[in-house]
């Protein structure tokens, strides 16, 4: 018996059979693990009312535009819908029936980062970016403004009443020194 070189054969302990894992089985584990985890239902578990499996139920459901049907109630409380689209479009492109069909788990990976960092706040991105002095200064007519500013509360300069900056100052004040 001869094995490509890219195939592996595996025991699985409970059953004992031999079975061929490929790169598209473990795609498609991950989006049951997806579904799983959006519905927090056993895929071996559970059937619907149609005897369908979690699976096929979960497409079906997401095909029609149904899914808040199946989705975890504290799911769809916790997750924007953008979060539960995107996840849910990721679980049905991983579990197609046909292996070739199947996204890349580096295609998954890059969907799903991708969505994680739009979710992300603002001030969270901050420290992994860098800003360059025209960046800064382009948000305000001239730093000069930004200095001459009056106090609303006193209307006193904001320079000469105190020395206390936000932190957008601040940046735009030190973007004029050579580092």
């Amino acid at each position: 018996m001869r094995i490509a070189l890219e195939q592996r054969y595996h025991t699985s302990e409970p059953q004992g059979t031999f079975r061929l894992i490929k790169k598209q089985s473990d795609v498609f584990s991950f989006g049951v693990l997806l579904i799983e985890l959006i519905t927090r239902k056993k895929p071996f578990v559970y059937r619907s009312y149609n005897d369908d499996s979690l699976i096929s139920h979960f497409v079906s459901l997401l095909t029609i535009g149904n899914l808040v049907e199946i989705i975890d109630p504290q799911v769809i409380e916790e997750d924007s819908g953008e979060v539960q689209e995107v996840a849910a479009l990721a679980a049905m492109s991983c579990t197609r029936l046909e292996g070739e069909d199947h996204p890349t788990m580096r295609e998954v990976e890059m969907a799903l980062e991708n969505l994680q960092a739009r979710k992300k706040p603002v001030l969270n991105n901050m420290s992994s970016k860098r800003y360059d002095s025209d960046q800064i200064v382009a948000h305000y007519k001239s730093t000069e403004d930004l200095l001459a500013r009056k106090d609303l509360s006193n209307g006193e300069d904001t320079e000469q009443a105190s020395r206390q900056y936000t932190l957008e100052e601040e940046m735009v004040m030190s973007a004029r020194f050579p580092r």
